[in-house]
This record gives C-alpha cells, sequence and structure tokens, in this order.
C-alpha cells in the first residue's frame, strides 16, 4: 500500500508542479477592413488648344487630346459627362472680334471610331467600370470642324476662341 501513495503523491505532485509553471490562455481577435464606396477623377490638362497654321503652304488643323483619370473601388459604374450640347457641339468666342467658332468633343478621334461626348441625356456621357487601379480615359477636342468632325471649316478671323466647359463626373 506504501508503494501506491508514493506513486500517487509523486504524481499529484507532479502535476500541482507542472500547473503551477506553465499557463495556457485563448482567446479570438477578429480582423476587418472597411472600404468607404469613392472616387477619385482629375483632367490631365485643365485647358487644350486647338491651332489652325500654315505649315509648308498648307493650312493644317491642330485637334488635341484630353486624358481623365480615374480611381475607384473595383467594380464602381461611372459616367462622366461635358456640358455642352448634343453631338458634343461647342460654340468658341473670339476674344477681341466676339466671333463663334464651332468645336466638337469626341470620345477620340472619329477616324478611329470616336464618337460625340455630352451628357447622358443626351446618350453621348463616357462611362465605365472602375478596376479598382488608375484609369485614363481619351477624349479629342475637335475645333472649326463639322458635325462629323471629319471636315475643317473655312479659316476664321484670327483670334483667340474660347469656351469653358463643366465636366461632370458620377459614380
Amino acid at each position: 500500500m506504501r508503494k501506491i501513495s508514493i506513486a500517487a503523491a509523486l504524481a499529484l505532485s507532479m502535476a500541482l508542479a507542472g500547473s503551477a509553471g506553465a499557463a495556457t490562455l485563448n482567446d479570438q481577435l477578429q480582423l476587418s477592413l472597411d472600404v468607404e464606396s469613392s472616387c477619385i477623377f482629375s483632367l490631365t490638362e485643365n485647358s487644350l488648344t486647338g491651332r489652325i497654321d500654315n505649315q509648308g503652304g498648307s493650312f493644317v488643323l491642330t485637334s488635341p487630346e484630353g486624358y481623365i483619370n480615374v480611381e475607384c473601388n473595383q467594380g464602381a459604374a461611372y459616367t462622366i459627362e461635358a456640358g455642352v450640347g448634343s453631338g458634343g457641339f461647342v460654340e468658341l468666342t473670339g476674344d477681341a472680334t466676339g466671333e463663334k467658332v464651332p468645336a466638337y468633343l469626341f470620345t477620340a478621334d472619329p477616324y478611329k471610331g470616336g464618337t460625340p461626348w455630352s451628357t447622358v441625356a443626351n446618350g453621348e456621357a463616357l462611362s465605365g467600370v472602375a478596376t479598382g487601379g488608375p484609369d485614363e480615359l481619351t477624349f479629342q477636342f475637335l475645333p472649326n470642324t463639322d458635325a462629323t468632325g471629319r471636315r475643317s471649316l473655312n479659316i476664321p478671323k484670327p483670334d483667340t476662341y474660347r469656351a469653358n466647359v463643366e465636366i461632370t463626373f458620377n459614380y
């Protein structure tokens, strides 16, 4: 009986010694990420200037491209409107002469499949679905052309012709 008592005492003392020297406790940590619905957009250039000038005996019309930078949550749908008339029409006014010159905004060069850019109401807004990273959209400013953007009109009087266009981003 003594052997059992010594063995039991030894086992009990080892159990008590082990629990007194080390302990393990567990709990749970929850990790989360809250992402707001947000977008950023900007124009690469806030001013575009077309030119008509004499180059080697013939007049050349320069129609610059503009760029819009967009960054939104992945999958966010957006539209970008230009505050111009149907067909992308905007009227430029001469600083000195007050004369009017037609111009158009297109989604790209009309020879490369570009279409008029104006408003949602006109069915001509730029639109897209965000990738979650930077996206760049292109548009074309076509001054002194017909509505197709493919034919130059008669050369206007010398002057600087201007118009301000409001660009609206909706998401």
